[in-house]
């Protein structure tokens, strides 16, 4: 389209290949299936992108690749969300008002390949669902307005920055604010890791190159791994 807004349903699966709404919006269901991507390229182009499915939206070997500003996804079943944005992506309910990214029993993955990968909405890994952020060139931003309540939730979260995951300390509202079950982090260049864990909290490796690990929980911080 020229800007406008495309709706696709069906039944089953639906695959993209390369769907282009310029600055409009982007809404992909799949009731009975999975969406799939065919290709190499960017497969979703627009302002804001939704997508729904039973099965999954992406897997973590083919993630969907996209370049949108704001983006919404619900899987109903059992199955993954893996997302690939080409520029910074907001996590945001801009469809539909509650979670930005939720799976009912599976991995959440996002990828952002340039700028950040900001956090507006909670982001909720169901069952044992595992959380993977990475902005491999930005940071992990909080932009909820507050750390409680929390905008990452899962069994166990891998957080992937250059410039910071969070910022402030631990009890500003720009603090992740967490309730999972380990945390395992890394920011490659000059960046803090900031984290308001609402439990208890296992830490696997943190690794930072020039900055300072601030994490304030309500329970237990038991190391785990990777921490001398």
């Amino acid at each position: 389209t020229q800007g406008g807004t495309a709706t696709l349903t069906a039944g089953t699966n639906v695959i993209v290949s390369n769907v282009n709404v310029l600055a409009g919006d982007l809404k992909i269901e799949a009731t009975g299936g999975a969406i799939t991507r065919a290709g190499a390229g960017v497969n979703l182009i627009g302002e804001r992108g939704y997508c729904t499915s039973a099965t999954g939206i992406g897997i973590s070997a083919t993630p969907i690749r996209s370049t949108l500003t704001d983006f919404q996804a619900n899987v109903t079943g059992v199955g993954p969300i893996a997302l690939q944005e080409t520029n910074g992506i907001n996590l945001t309910d801009w469809n539909i008002l509650g979670n930005s990214v939720q799976t009912t029993n599976g991995l959440i993955q996002v990828e952002v390949q340039t700028g950040n990968l900001t956090i507006t909405n909670p982001v909720v890994a169901g069952g044992v669902g595992t959380l993977n952020l990475t902005a491999t060139t930005g940071a992990i931003v909080n932009n909820s307005g507050a750390n409680n309540p929390t905008v990452l939730v899962g069994d166990q979260a891998t957080l992937t920055a250059q410039t910071g995951v969070g910022s402030g300390v631990s009890v500003d509202p720009t603090a992740i604010g967490t309730n999972i079950g380990t945390l395992i982090a890394t920011v490659g260049g000059a960046g803090d890791v900031v984290i308001f864990e609402q439990s208890a909290l296992n830490l696997g490796a943190i690794s930072l190159n020039n900055g300072t690990l601030d994490i304030n929980a309500n329970d237990v911080i038991e190391q785990i791994a990777g921490n001398p």
